[in-house]
């Protein structure tokens, strides 16, 4: 999904946020961040998320959820001078069936208005772009339509945008404009300066066919930085010694293909140790003051 400043097509007319801190330390990797530093071999085994009390968190969440989804929801029709009558789609996170249908309650929509995600379950941020893809394939969504868009993530945050739907260049459609601008991996990566980062998404959005390749440009890059979140494959990228000098890959968390990596002693892949809510700014920070180039690269 790009955004395109002054594009005036598929115009985010407002959006809103909400922020509830007192989860943030609620469900936690307890190890390899700043109060647990440096990591010991015993740690390698409790990088994972933790709900240090699940009664409580549930409560908080049944509680707080869909108040503060209400919140942000009303909040960006507000601010795009609209009401919750002039929804005609909603695109929001999966969820289990009975929060979804009181959700389309509360709003006044019905499910022709919305697509239940059960088919393929939560996959993080694409949600709502998934959802909009479904939509207009079963023409729920039509030319000039409202939708909103509403998520949320650990922390805990919850997020909306009011979007009114509109064609791209008229009568040329988006899939269209999209192959038109379609690139093989070799082309992108060999226009990349020698001096660069890559940073890409997380599970469903993990650039694998760049990684899947990556090893194959070696000799293009001055140490190329690959910062990713979860990798989910054994690349060939940070499997590999003699790759040592080619490839950083800087990791938010350890999956088992980074730890099997770290256990034959291959000096590529590092753990990031980090506040999460910070993660992203600090990172791209850091690059800035190296002087770096920084390519976001998803599936």
């Amino acid at each position: 999904m790009i955004l395109r400043k002054d594009y005036n097509k598929n115009v985010i007319l407002g959006t809103a946020f909400k922020g509830d801190g007192s989860f943030a330390e609620d469900c936690v990797i307890a190890v390899g961040g700043t109060k647990k530093w440096p990591m010991q071999e015993k740690d390698v085994k409790q990088m994972h998320f933790v709900v240090r009390n699940i009664e409580i968190f549930k409560k908080k969440l049944k509680e707080r959820t869909m108040p503060n989804f209400y919140y942000v929801i009303d909040r960006s029709l507000e601010k795009s001078n609209l009401t919750r009558k002039d929804i005609d789609y909603l695109a929001i996170l999966h969820f289990k069936r009975s929060a979804h249908l009181a959700v389309l309650e509360e709003l006044g929509l019905n499910e022709k208005q919305t697509t239940y995600l059960e088919e393929y379950g939560h996959i993080g941020q694409n949600d709502q772009v998934l959802s909009i893809e479904l939509g207009l394939k079963s023409g729920k969504i039509k030319e000039g339509d409202i939708i909103v868009m509403v998520g949320a993530g650990l922390g805990f945050v919850w997020a909306a945008a009011t979007v009114k739907w509109e064609s791209i260049r008229g009568d040329i459609m988006w899939r269209t404009l999209y192959k038109d601008k379609l690139r093989n991996i070799e082309e992108v990566v060999l226009k990349l300066p020698k001096k660069a980062t890559i940073i890409t998404g997380l599970a469903s959005a993990e650039a694998q066919g760049l990684l899947e390749n990556l090893h194959k440009y070696k000799n293009h890059f001055e140490r190329l930085k690959v910062v990713t979140c979860l990798n989910m494959k054994e690349y060939d990228f940070f499997m590999n010694k003699e790759y040592e000098n080619a490839y950083n890959n800087h990791s938010w968390f350890l999956s088992p293909p980074t730890r099997r990596a770290q256990k034959l002693g291959i000096k590529i892949v590092d753990f990031i140790p980090n506040n999460l809510h910070m993660a992203g700014t600090d990172k791209l920070m850091a690059e800035k003051e190296e002087d770096n180039t920084i390519i976001f690269w998803e599936q």
